[in-house]
């Protein structure tokens, strides 16, 4: 039977195809590197509000190498709660865009910490009032990500501000911070070396070379993807086209992944099959040389 003649799949299984697919979002198998990370901010974590200059972390990694998904694990492992009318949150995470300034990260904070009535108040009150609703919430960390913006997207005083106010948050409640971003954000604390004195552990993401590690990763993967069988992920030959295509890269796995389970359901397969691999990769790709020929 060719392609043409094969039955559309009925409106019923295409959603319940694209949410299988979608479970994969769900799904992290952290590599050693981000584990480390991990072990390491549970240890900031732990000494925040404990500890006089508890310390801070620079976590560097090229865009798709992990940054995200642990933000994301760390904050869902340490959830707001709600306690009386106070909200208490143990990890509070910011997001610097492209061209900040200490005004976006102060509005950024508000936000985040369930103040924005507070936008029209005087920027000189401002700092004091993060700084007193970031004790009361019994913040333990302070995750800022995409770092990286404060250096490549804003100028050096800019930058220099951003800088500031952070180390004024850090050396009043002694809680710690994380940064997150590419290689670059180092710039900012070059320009601005109190914070760098503060934050000086580094830790740098990188992609598992192809050998015993990725296989038992995939293997992983493989035993938590919402199939009924296993598709045989860790495997030499199979594994090596899914590293060929991805370059090990951890958002490009799971973007191949989610689509290969898409293909596969779509088709009522108990597993992921070469063949899904093959469609999701021009998928994912298009046109570029696709190694599950």
């Amino acid at each position: 039977m060719n392609e043409s003649s094969k039955q559309k799949p009925s409106p019923e299984d295409q959603q319940f195809a694209f949410n299988q697919a979608s479970l994969v979002d769900s799904i992290f198998v952290l590599q050693p590197d981000q584990q480390n990370a991990n072990v390491y901010l549970e240890t900031l974590m732990a000494k925040g509000g404990r500890f006089k200059s508890p310390g801070g972390l620079r976590l560097m990694a090229p865009t798709g190498y992990g940054k995200s998904s642990l933000v994301y694990l760390f904050t869902i492992k340490h959830p707001e709660r709600a306690e009386g009318p106070q909200i208490i949150i143990p990890v509070l995470r910011l997001e610097l865009g492209p061209h900040p300034s200490e005004e976006t990260v102060e509005a950024a904070l508000l936000t985040a910490l369930r103040l924005p009535f507070a936008f029209n108040r005087d920027r000189s009150e401002l700092t004091s009032l993060i700084i007193k609703t970031l004790i009361a919430a019994r913040t333990q960390l302070i995750i800022v990500d995409e770092m990286n913006y404060a250096c490549t997207g804003t100028r050096k005083d800019r930058s220099n501000g951003i800088c500031a106010l952070f180390r004024k948050i850090y050396d009043t409640t002694d809680i710690p911070l994380a940064f997150f971003g590419t290689n670059e954000m180092d710039k900012a604390f070059d320009w601005y070396p109190p914070l760098a004195s503060r934050c000086s552990a580094t830790i740098t993401l990188t992609t598992v070379g192809f050998g015993d590690r990725y296989k038992r990763l995939l293997t992983a993967y493989d035993e938590l993807l919402p199939m009924k069988q296993r598709g045989g992920l860790g495997e030499e030959r199979i594994a090596g086209q899914i590293y060929q295509a991805t370059n090990g890269e951890n958002r490009a796995t799971k973007a191949l992944l989610k689509i290969a389970v898409l293909m596969a359901t779509l088709e009522k397969s108990d597993r992921i099959l070469p063949l899904h691999f093959f469609r999701a990769h021009m998928q994912c790709y298009g046109d570029q040389t696709n190694p599950f020929r």
